[in-house]
């Protein structure tokens, strides 16, 4: 099953299951070490 990101209609990006998963994952570390920088 493909990957589609967009913003609004415009799709930004279509990668490969592999690099979806890749990037996915380093958003959520950005976003844990986010959490963990703000409520400090």
């Amino acid at each position: 099953m493909s990957q589609y990101y967009d913003l609004g209609e415009q799709p930004l990006w279509n990668p490969s299951n592999g690099a979806s998963h890749l990037f996915l994952s380093q958003v959520r570390l950005y976003e844990a070490e986010l959490a963990r920088v703000m409520t400090a």
